[in-house]
């Protein structure tokens, strides 16, 4: 058999293979009126099945995370579960996050799995200090502690960090107003702070609750013997959605800026 027949490389093409009669040919050109309804209708029904192979093969191509477009990957990470673009991703390190999504979705919900995303936004020494840790460590007795809240946790970022930007101060020696120096760090450097929050709600484990989220401005600073901030820090307030204030959505202050003050 030809290889028009064995081996076709669209639908369309196969009226034109010897596998077809005559009357599905195209018109001869001695008498081009010959069969010409026939063969548009087939012609016409078969390049619209060429249409869905073409659509089905284009949505498998952007469905895989190593061969889809680049303009293509972040709707990608929406439809794996949330895999958003870290701000510090570019093209390549994003295709390599979303390579193997199931390796982060079981993960989820632990946290192993915690610590493992915000590894991937930046923060590989970042530490989760829980009610338990906090008891063990001597921080306080059991009731005081988060007022006895035994899945109230918070987060400790280690420096160096973005984040650190966010602390008031002039960012460039003896700066005045209008000179360029700006008053109360980067403006982009909130966002860094709304990634944690997004990674946070996404991975903690469910039955957990992390009040705020503790962010070192330098290697000098971190966390004493009883696991309680200790240095030039910075807190910042995390709640459960429920729990924002309506209307404002204002953070609801309860344990939002230490462990052993409701």
């Amino acid at each position: 058999m030809p290889i028009e027949t064995t081996q076709p490389q669209s639908f369309a093409g196969l009226v034109t293979s010897p596998a077809y009669p005559v009357w599905a040919k195209p018109e001869p050109a001695d008498n081009p009126t010959r069969h010409r309804k026939t063969y548009a209708f087939l012609r016409a029904m078969m390049a619209n099945w060429d249409r869905i192979v073409d659509a089905a093969q284009s949505a498998a191509y952007c469905h895989g995370s190593q061969t889809a477009p680049a303009d293509a990957l972040d709707d990608l990470g929406a439809t794996y579960g949330g895999l958003a673009r870290a701000l510090k991703d570019d093209t390549v390190s994003y295709r390599a996050y979303l390579k193997n999504p199931l390796s982060r979705w079981y993960r989820f919900g632990t946290k192993v799995g915690l610590l493992g995303e915000l590894a991937h936004l930046g923060y590989p020494s970042a530490q989760i200090v829980s009610w338990q840790d906090l008891v063990t460590a001597g921080a306080a007795a059991p009731n005081v502690v988060f007022g006895g809240k035994t899945t109230f946790w918070y987060l400790a970022i280690f420096a160096p960090n973005p984040i650190a930007t966010l602390y008031a101060r002039w960012l460039a020696s003896g700066g005045t107003w209008g000179t360029g120096s700006t008053w109360g760090g980067a403006p982009t450097a909130w966002a860094y702070l709304d990634e944690i929050r997004r990674i946070i709600a996404l991975c903690k484990p469910a039955h957990t609750s992390c009040r705020h989220i503790v962010c070192f401005a330098d290697t000098l600073s971190g966390l004493d013997a009883q696991l309680l901030p200790t240095g030039s820090y910075s807190v910042f307030p995390v709640n459960e959605p429920w729990e924002r204030i309506r209307p404002s959505y204002a953070y609801n202050p309860y344990y939002t800026t230490s462990p052993l003050v409701p």
